[in-house]
């Protein structure tokens, strides 16, 4: 029987996609690395990574924290910028906005910091990587959270959505419970095999005093003193009653169902 493959070990789609799109995609010998240490977050989806970067990016001190690996915005930022090369790419984005006191930094997924392994961006151009890991202790609530945004599409609290109304589906959950379970058992044997241990940063914990667990985090990353300016926050959290009662009908549905298994 063939396994599935284990996340960490799948190419992703994007990547296929940039590696056509792209001249000069993996990175050459000849290019000096960039002397920037660089902040990357791995996250997955609705993780509460988000708010954490906005909290980062909210210091002064922390540039970018956007998602600059995402093909659609990378393909029309590199057409714009008149480069051809990932690490141009790459280089163009960490000279924006550039401050001497601050650091560059991006979200990205397991499959785009494994893409960059691939390109040999990493450790090859990138030689100091401030890595840190968002994740959330509740998988249930994310999941949650997850099947509502994608039914309503409102992924962030600022966002109109479509207006429709989420529905509750038992299989819907259940399957990103799976999913969410097997990202993060994956990311964290991405560190494993790197030997790097990230900056951990759970959300639920992160959500109790933002701008203490914002200022802590910026310490571990390098940058000291962060403080953040609320009045560049956008984002809110999101969960309302409908998030708490479909946690709740899940919960019950799952173990009806687990208990049910073995008759």
């Amino acid at each position: 029987m063939t396994r599935p493959p284990f996340p960490l070990e799948q190419v992703g789609p994007h990547e296929l996609k940039l590696r056509q799109e792209i001249a000069e995609f993996d990175l050459p010998t000849a290019v000096e690395p960039c002397p920037d240490p660089v902040t990357i977050l791995l996250f997955t989806n609705r993780s509460g990574s988000s708010m954490v970067a906005e909290h980062l990016r909210a210091t002064g001190r922390f540039r970018g924290m956007g998602e600059p690996l995402n093909p659609g915005f990378m393909l029309s930022e590199m057409e714009s910028a008149g480069v051809a090369s990932l690490h141009a790419y790459l280089r163009s984005r960490i000279d924006r906005n550039r401050a001497s006191d601050s650091l560059f930094g991006m979200k990205a997924s397991l499959q785009q910091v494994t893409m960059l392994l691939r390109a040999g961006v990493i450790p090859g151009y990138f030689r100091d990587v401030r890595w840190a890991y968002v994740q959330r202790r509740d998988l249930v609530a994310q999941a949650v959270s997850f099947v509502i945004a994608s039914q309503t599409r409102r992924w962030e609290s600022f966002a109109a959505g479509s207006g429709q109304v989420a529905e509750y589906s038992f299989e819907q959950i259940r399957r990103k419970v799976e999913a969410l379970s097997t990202q993060n058992a994956a990311i964290n044997a991405f560190f494993s095999v790197l030997g790097v241990e990230p900056c951990r940063v759970i959300y639920e914990d992160f959500c109790l005093d933002p701008l203490v667990a914002t200022a802590q985090l910026a310490t571990r990353l390098g940058m000291p003193g962060a403080q953040v300016d609320t009045t560049a926050l956008r984002r809110r959290k999101q969960r309302d009653d409908t998030n708490a009662a479909f946690c709740r009908q899940f919960r019950a549905e799952y173990l009806a169902w687990l208990l049910a298994r073995s008759q």
